[in-house]
């Protein structure tokens, strides 16, 4: 019996949070987004997807010194889609989402440029992304925040894969 109404307790709260109301951060965000198509900036990248393992904590130099693991999805970018990645990313401005939270100063001949962090809002890491790893893949990516163990000069978001070989 207290199985059952544990549960059935669970199963509620599980529907209530399907069918909640946006937050009010959320509903501003939509208005925002609706007043503003340039609101989240979209650009069209190919590359070749991969998995790699970048050094964490505590020192961010080695894993093989001792380093934690910090494992990464990341596009390595061809070269047009670089620079238009960059001019995108140059573009934003306050009326953007992303402003507070990227460089807009970043070029694409920086360090390592062309290995782009691929992230989602949602998950923390892209949806099926294992599906395309090595292939090279096209997709609709939105200019994102830089969380600060991103490894990588940009970060995007996955909205689409639009098509892969």
């Amino acid at each position: 019996m207290e199985f059952k109404k544990l549960f059935l307790t669970v199963l509620l709260l599980n529907c209530r949070a399907l069918f909640a109301e946006p937050s009010l951060a959320e509903q501003a965000d939509q208005v925002k987004s609706a007043q503003n198509p340039n609101y989240y900036l979209h650009v069209a990248l190919t590359g070749v997807v991969k998995y790699m393992i970048f050094p964490g904590p505590p020192n961010f130099v080695s894993v093989e010194k001792g380093d934690y693991e910090e494992p990464r999805w990341i596009l390595d970018v061809d070269e047009a889609s670089l620079k238009r990645l960059a001019e995108t990313q140059s573009s934003v401005t306050p009326n953007n989402y992303a402003y507070r939270f990227i460089d807009t100063t970043l070029r694409a001949d920086e360090p390592d440029a062309n290995l782009v962090t691929l992230v989602s809002s949602f998950t923390g890491e892209p949806d099926n992304i294992e599906l395309y790893e090595n292939m090279i893949v096209t997709i609709d990516a939105i200019i994102s925040a830089q969380p600060a163990h991103c490894h990588t000069s940009f970060v995007v978001e996955i909205a689409e894969v639009l098509s892969h070989e």
